[in-house]
């Protein structure tokens, strides 16, 4: 049975994850790739006095500084992606309108679902690949004639449109497979990340959270306040002793399934050490931490245990404190480890509260 979570902050999305710079750093390099690819051959096209080439080339280089230097500025790494892919689908669809230089500029739209693909995920990518090729589909076989005004309008051979359609819907294939490897690895891989989290943070005894569950959850909650319980289990070792450390093993399970079965949703129980649980009650007044813990204890003096036909009973002792703005998360541990060693004292099978001491 599954602890219930702590009561949590609401986080915004963290952007200190390694995942998340990493990501960063790929867009960047792409931008930086693509200048390095677009300005020589912006410059080869001004030289040679090709005008229609070098503008957008010039354009659409200049255009990819100013992404790179916005994403390294605002680490706005879903606006960048988009307006670098945005950069490409307008560049590749006006390289099949003019023909770039010696109609080759069909060659370069294969770049395209690699790019946008990496950048914007499968689904956000297929969506530019979509209407990128019906643009190119009604740029190659348009049954009318359309020119703009400065730049001229290619013309190819049909057998060449032909092999430049089949070209690119080959490499978008390929792309989105491996794109759709890329993603489903990494969903295995963090799955499997989360599930060891998860088992590092629970006692494989108890299946409730230990120590290390206790450190990686408590920062998280919104508002420590409540009561703190410490159990401690009454003559346990003799348990040990007298039918086995199986016959412990057995009651440590049943006492944890009670106390979780016990305690409300918003509550957590952790196994503490040992025969040790710390229990916190959030937002619970004194009063009605006393009755649960008092239930706590109750169900436990009445649970009744038969481990290799021999009957075992089993007690807590219970010490009990309230966090509030005046006593802190610490000290109320201190207090409540303090008033079950009380507990022990007094007779055992009791509660004792720090405050009543």
């Amino acid at each position: 049975m599954k602890n219930p979570p702590f009561v949590q902050k609401k986080f915004k999305i963290k952007t200190d994850y390694p995942i998340y710079h990493h990501k960063i750093h790929l867009i960047q390099l792409f931008n930086l790739i693509a200048l390095l690819f677009l300005l020589p051959l912006a410059i080869k096209a001004f030289l040679l006095q090709d005008n229609k080439a070098a503008i957008p080339l010039f354009i659409v280089a200049f255009a990819t500084i100013v992404n790179y230097l916005y994403l390294k500025k605002s680490k706005n790494e879903y606006l960048a992606s988009h307006f670098l892919s945005s950069l490409f689908f307008v560049l590749m669809s006006y390289l099949v309108y003019s023909g770039g230089v010696s109609l080759t500029g069909p060659l370069w739209i294969s770049s395209l679902p690699l790019i946008v693909f990496f950048a914007l995920g499968l689904n956000q990518g297929f969506k530019y690949v979509f209407f990128f090729f019906i643009l190119i589909l009604f740029i190659l076989y348009a049954p009318f004639d359309f020119t703009f005004t400065l730049v001229e309008k290619a013309y190819y051979p049909d057998d060449f449109k032909l092999r430049v359609i089949l070209s690119f819907l080959l490499i978008t294939f390929l792309s989105a497979l491996y794109e759709y490897n890329n993603v489903t690895s990494f969903d295995t891989l963090q799955k499997l990340r989360e599930e060891l989290e998860e088992n590092s943070t629970r006692d494989r005894l108890t299946n409730l959270y230990n120590r290390r569950g206790y450190e990686k959850y408590i920062e998280n909650i919104d508002d420590p306040q409540g009561i703190i319980l410490m159990c401690d289990m009454d003559f346990f070792k003799k348990v040990n002793d007298t039918y086995g450390h199986d016959a412990g093993d057995f009651v440590l399970q049943e006492v944890a399934k009670t106390i979780q079965s016990t305690l409300r949703q918003t509550d957590i129980a952790i196994r503490w050490g040992g025969e040790e649980f710390f229990i916190f009650l959030p937002h619970t007044s004194i009063k009605d931490g006393a009755l649960i813990a008092e239930k706590i204890r109750m169900s436990i003096e009445t649970l009744s245990l038969t481990y290799k036909d021999h009957s075992i009973q089993i007690t807590l002792s219970i010490g009990m404190e309230i966090v509030s703005g005046h006593i802190s998360l610490n000290d109320a541990i201190s207090h409540a480890d303090y008033a079950m060693y009380q507990a022990k004292k007094d007779g055992r099978n009791r509660t004792v509260i720090y405050h009543a001491i």
